[in-house]
Formats: structure tokens, sequence, C-alpha cells
């Protein structure tokens, strides 16, 4: 999007913005440039041709600049809304936008309900100043000093935590506050009580209907092309499932992150495949060298774009594709509803700030109390179910995910479906059954045009009782049954993946800095005296492949700190770019590199290139056949730990007794009931085989049948038609020593082009309850 700066000029001020050098705190060349001046503000505008651009809107009185997705037919009413200095509803303008109005001589501004596009203000002795771009800032600056609460936060959270930013006299606006100006800068709350409204169950679908056709229409309104960062978890793939649901999958770019065995691209791979689009699905595989300087480079960037203090486990670097980019950040859509009371809730806050213990007592117990004081004002007219949800809203994701939003603006456009007001109404109204059953990323999962539901994880899976919930409230949506399957895993025996997120990029970066960040703490301890020098230590100077997910997060968060100590002089005039390389590339430890002259080796890192790649490709296959093979293995393995020493009472079916196999749910099995079970969603173009386990108190006897629903026409070879039923089906033969059973369909070539069809089990005889694991190929 564009990048502003505004100005509210002081009486005894003379010059006007259009005046100043601005450019060099932008970080390349604008395409156009406008500037307008009414009274006493002015605005300079500098765009990038990003897909969700805006001009200035020329009012009678004044002007009115806007960035984000809302459409214009709002405009006029975000007109009222600022000029009136009541509470904003919060369901009023669900997009994610910025904006700013000039009316009267005066002026107000706000940013989204989400905060997914933040503005930053500053007052001189010239005027009152506003932007999107802090960058700016430096060129009307007068003094700034560094606020040390913020490097409390960067070090015991990994951000900061609050409004602030690395100066004491830069401010951030918080999410969907009004401010306006009147004898100082004022503040108005939002309005939230609408969000939490009840949705009942029976409702969610009409409701999530609703919600696909207005972001039909927010993606219809920009031409510009769509990119998805695709990972292995549910998240993206609802975007995906949308995307493709709502006719904008066919041109589609999509990429994923890391290597070709890792959990996240098998996963994303087979998603692409399924809908027709690995044409468009580029794999980002790590290099295969970097130096100091290829990482001061890509820090230094983020020394620019960052204005929050996130750890360095995510750079962030600008973007002038004109491409909108889509992904997965959201507003609590699958975490539980809360149940505490708001003594307790607020109580249960107190690692918070510091869950690693890097801080020292006096500091944390101070930003622990400020924060629980915040907390509690600001839920005190929320329901408790809510209480997460706007916690998080305020103090989590405006301080997590909205930052690197807005960083991204610049020049580029981003929108996050499950970042949006929208789905801000839905996660505060629905029920606790929906919200933990991951309705609304299944919902949009199954929008897509070819099945994704049913498709692997990377270390994920579907909520048990979903199916059974989609079931209840007739929630099925497009055919699409979420079966269970065994997701591919992170391995220990590959170090960058053995858990989620921990890429050889990061780890990598922690052996390089560990020592010279100790050492800059230590000879800077006047102003770092707020940390615990032996937790510090023992984080810093643990191997990298033995750290935890956080404690690297923490590692980073700390060169991010000691970073922006050192060269925050340098963090807004892009002239000064090749210093703050140079200083940073200090702090990264050269000797861990030494002995490859990159530049001379250039042939040979190529060939290298080439077989790693293989050699990847190889790995993924091999993992592959593993999680296939698992599929059946872990139900023979699961079945006969849970059997044990009852394995030869014959007073028990197949050896168990009734409560060993109520335990089977935590082995992936399914408990079956009077209801009929949905095991999978199928398509009939080839032979298919069904295997797994049936297992049951009382007789072995034929109990159940296994049918395809909704077709008129006979799927497979060798089925019998039940009028009953109203289906073609086939008994389940039992064994009765192990429970297993094995059934084999042989395709029907006048039924070839039919297609997610569900297969069902149903018992047959009494009593009615079972447990139910299949493997489908």
């Amino acid at each position: 999007m564009s990048v502003f700066l505004f100005r509210y000029k002081s009486k005894l001020s003379s010059f006007k913005i259009d005046a100043l050098d601005l450019r060099k705190f932008l970080p390349r060349e604008p395409v156009s440039t406008q500037y307008k001046n009414c009274g006493e503000g002015e605005i300079a505008v500098f765009s990038y041709g990003a897909a969700l651009d805006k001009t200035i809107k020329i009012l009678d009185k004044g002007f009115l600049f806007v960035q984000g997705y809302i459409p214009n037919s709002k405009l006029d009413g975000l007109v009222r809304e600022l000029l009136s200095k009541k509470s904003a509803n919060a369901v009023d303008f669900p997009e994610s936008f910025c904006a700013l109005l000039f009316y009267n001589n005066s002026f107000s501004f706000m940013s989204s309900v989400t905060a997914a596009d933040q503005l930053f203000f500053y007052e001189g002795n010239d005027g009152f100043y506003v932007t999107n771009r802090h960058n700016l800032l430096g060129a009307v600056r007068e003094s700034l000093t560094l606020r040390k609460e913020s490097f409390w936060w960067m070090a015991g959270r990994t951000h900061i935590g609050d409004s602030g930013t690395y100066w004491n006299e830069i401010s951030r606006s918080r999410p969907f506050r009004k401010y306006f100006y009147e004898n100082g800068l004022n503040e108005v709350k939002p309005d939230y009580r609408h969000l939490f409204e009840p949705i009942p169950n029976e409702d969610l679908g009409s409701v999530m209907e609703e919600a696909t056709t207005y972001f039909k229409n927010v993606f219809d309104q920009v031409s510009a092309s769509k990119r998805l960062s695709l990972t292995g978890g549910k998240d993206s793939r609802g975007i995906l499932g949308l995307l493709s649901g709502t006719d904008h999958g066919a041109s589609l770019k999509i990429n994923t992150t890391g290597n070709f065995f890792s959990p996240d691209v098998m996963a994303a791979t087979k998603l692409t495949d399924s809908l027709g689009l690995s044409g468009q699905h580029s794999i980002n595989r790590p290099k295969l060298s970097q130096t100091p300087g290829d990482y001061a480079e890509k820090i230094a960037e983020d020394l620019y774009l960052d204005f929050v203090g996130k750890s360095l486990a995510d750079i962030s670097k600008f973007s002038f594709s004109g491409e909108l980019v889509t992904g997965g950040h959201e507003v609590g859509i699958k975490s539980p509803l809360n149940a505490r009371g708001l003594e307790e809730f607020v109580k249960n806050r107190r690692f918070w700030c510091d869950d690693r213990g890097v801080l020292r007592k006096n500091e944390k117990e101070f930003l622990t109390k400020k924060y629980q004081k915040s907390l509690t004002e600001l839920l005190s007219e929320v329901p408790v179910r809510s209480y997460d949800k706007i916690e998080g809203l305020e103090f989590r994701v405006m301080n997590r995910n909205s930052p690197s939003i807005t960083a991204s603006h610049i020049g580029g456009s981003q929108i996050h479906p499950f970042y949006d007001g929208k789905l801000l109404r839905l996660v505060c109204g629905m029920s606790e059954e929906a919200i933990k059953n991951h309705y609304i990323p299944y919902f949009f999962s199954s929008l897509a045009k070819e099945d994704i539901v049913s498709k692997r994880f990377a270390d994920d899976a579907w909520p048990s009782e979903l199916p059974g919930f989609l079931k209840k409230y007739g929630l099925v949506n497009n055919g699409r049954n979420p079966v269970p399957v065994t997701p591919y895993e992170f391995k220990n025996y590959f170090p960058a993946e053995k858990k989620f997120g921990m890429f050889s990029q990061r780890l990598e970066l922690c052996e390089l800095s560990a020592s010279n960040i100790y050492s800059y703490l230590k000879d800077n301890k006047d102003f770092f005296d707020f940390l615990d020098y032996s937790t510090v230590k023992k984080i810093l100077f643990k191997p990298s492949t033995d750290k935890t997910f956080r404690e690297m997060y923490v590692h980073l968060g700390l060169l991010k700190s000691v970073i922006v100590h050192s060269a925050w002089e340098y963090a807004f005039s892009f002239d000064d770019f090749s210093k703050s390389k140079s200083l940073i590339e200090g702090f990264l430890d050269k000797s861990k590199l030494e002995g490859v002259k990159v530049s001379d080796k250039k042939d040979e890192i190529s060939k290298l290139g080439d077989k790693i790649e293989l050699y990847e490709k190889s790995i993924a296959t091999m993992e592959e056949d593993i999680v296939n093979a698992s599929d059946k293995k872990d139900s023979a393995s699961f079945v006969d730990s849970v059997r044990g020493e009852n394995k030869s009472n014959n007073n028990v079916y197949n050896g168990f007794s009734w409560e060993q196999l109520s335990s089977l749910s935590e082995g992936g099995f399914l408990k079956a009931g009077k209801d009929p079970l949905v095991i999978a969603t199928i398509s009939c173009n080839e032979n298919l085989s069904v295997e797994g386990y049936l297992l049951k108190e009382g007789s072995p006897k034929q109990c159940a049948v296994i049918y395809f629903d909704g077709v008129d026409v006979q799927p497979f070879k060798s089925l019998v038609y039940s009028k009953t039923l109203k289906a073609y089906y086939r008994y389940l033969n039992i064994d009765a020593e192990t429970g297993k059973f094995n059934i084999h369909f042989e395709k029907n070539e006048n039924s070839e082009k039919l297609k997610d069809i569900p297969l069902v089990l149903r018992l047959w005889s009494a009593p009615f309850s079972a447990f139910v694991k299949v493997n489908i190929s």
C-alpha cells in the first residue's frame, strides 16, 4: 500500500512537508507522489503500485486518506464515524484498514479492529505528525530517547507487549481506537458489545456462507494476482479452500518454506496436487551457504522495517511485487473459550511477560503488574467466555502479527481472512462446541474445488469429535467429511525438522551470534541491567539443536535487542543502510563459517545443490512410504498394547475389557454408535481397499455394514442394494481373534466419474457401540 506522512502544523512553523527530503526515508523510489495542503493540515502520500493502493479523497472542508480493503461505498460512513466523538461499533467496520481525516481544521485517525494497519504519532515543536511508516518521522524528529521498558518486553516476550515503540516519544495506535486532537491528543475506546451476541449452532452454515460472500467481494475488487504462503496446518489450508471456492484459485501463486521432506512441504504438496495447482507451487528451500554478510543484509532490512522488536526468528523484508498476499494469521479461531473468572484469568497471566526467566525479579514484577492491571480494566465489561479473544486482540495479535502485516504494506498488500473483524465476530459469538471442533477452518477448507479436508496435515489433525458435531447439526459442507489420517511428523533425525519452526537458518543464526550477544550485553550492562545473566547465558550457549522452540525465539530476541540498541540511529534514513549492515555483521561470528569462499566455489555448490535436491526428494519418498505404512502398523501395535495381559481372557471380545476399549480413542479410533459413521470420502475411478479394526463388546459375528451414501448407481462391483439404507453396501467380515477386517472393492467402469462419495460404516446389531479405525488405499 502507500506510505503517508500527515502534519497538523504548529502556529510557529513556517515550512511545508513537501519541502522536506522524505525520499531518503523510503526503501525505494515511489511510483507516484501526492501532496495536499488544507489550512493547518497537510499530507504527503508515496505510492508503489501496490494491490490495495488508494488516493487522497478530497472533501469540501478537508480530505480523507484510507489504506486497506474497506470498499469505497463505505467511505462516507467512515467520515461520519471519524467526526463523531463516540465509541465506534466493532462490527460496523470489520475490514482491515487505517484512516486519517482532516476536516474543518481538526483531525482524527484510527486503525482497524484487528490493528492490522497501525499508525504512528509524534508531537514536536513544528506540529503533530501521523504516519503509517515510522521511518518518515526521522525527517522531523527533534530528539529521541530509547524506551527501556520496550527492551524488557523484547527480552522477556520477544516483542514489545504494549503500544510503545523503541522510543519514548513515538507511539502506536491501538485496535479500533479513535484519536482526535483537541487541546492535546484524545483517545476514544471502541464498543465491543455487539461482538458477543450468540450464534446458534443451527445458524452456523448460513453465517459462514455470508462470510464467504463477504470475502469473495473483497477478493473480487482486487485485480492484482494473489499469492498464498501454504503450510501443513489448518489455517492456510482454510485460506486455500476459500480462494479455490470463490474462483480465485486458478491463477493463485503458492509458496511453502522447507526441505522437500519437511512435514509442511509434504502436506502442502498434497493439497496443491489435489487441486491441480502443483505447477503454481514453489518450494523455498534453505540456501546451501550463507555468509555473515548475507545474514547482515537481511537483518539490516528488518531493522528498518520492524517497529516492535520482534525476535529475529522472524526476519521481515520489504515487498514490491504488486501482488496481493494472503495468509493464515488469525484471531483465535481454534483456541478454546475461557471458563475462568476475571481474577483467576488475570492471575494466570503472571508468566506472560517473561516465560523463560530472563528478566530480573523487579522488572518482571513491574511488567506483570502493569499488564495485569491493564488486562483487568480491559475485560471488566467483556463476557467471561471471550476474555481470551479480547486479550489476544488487544495485547497479542497487535504486537505479534499486526506489525509484520503493517510493515509489509510498504509497496505490498496483504489480506488475512482469519484476521478480519468478520471472523472476530464469529469467534466471539460461536459456541464452545464449534470453536473446539475447529469448525471455521473446516468450513473454509471444504469450499475447495476438490477435497482437501481429508488430506494429511503436518503434525496435526482434525478434532476427533468434529465429524459427530457436523452430523449432529447438519453442517457437513460440500460433501467433505473430516476422516482420521496419519499426519506427517517432525523427526528427531532431521535437526531442522525435529520440531515445528526449527528451521536451519534460525539455528545457524543462533550459533553465529551467541558469544557476541553475551559480550555486548556485558559491555553495556548499565543499560541491560534488567537481565538475569545466569539464565541468559544458559539460553545463549545451549547448543542450537538442543534448544526448545521458545529458547530459540528468546535467543534471537536478544540478538534483536542488542542490534536495536547499537544501531537505532541508523533505522530511519536508508542512506545509512550500509552503516547498519556493517555494524550488524560485527555481531556474527565469522569464524563459524571460515574455510569456504563461496564466490570461488559456485560451480561446486551448484552441482552439490542438484545432488541434495535429488537426495531430499528420495527422503521425501521414503517418508511418504513410512507414513503410509504407519496407518496399518500403528493400528496393530496399538491394539496389542491395549489388549495386554487380557489376551487369553475368553470372557471379553478380542481380549479386551470394556474399560480398555474406552481408551482406544487415544490411538485414533472412532467410537461408533447407533448413528452411521462416515469413515472416508472417496472417488470411484480406481480400485479401493479398506482395512482396519472393529472392536466391540459381545459376539464377534457379523455386526456391521459398509456402504456408499448418496449415489443411485452401483459405485463398485459386487455390491448389494439395500432399500432400508437406500445405498449399495457390503457386510464386514471381522476376524474373531484380532478384530481386524480387510475388504476390497473393484472399480465399476460405469461409475468412474463419481467422486467425493461418503463411505459409511453402520453397526447392524446390538449393543450399538464399538471402536473403529480404518486405512484406505
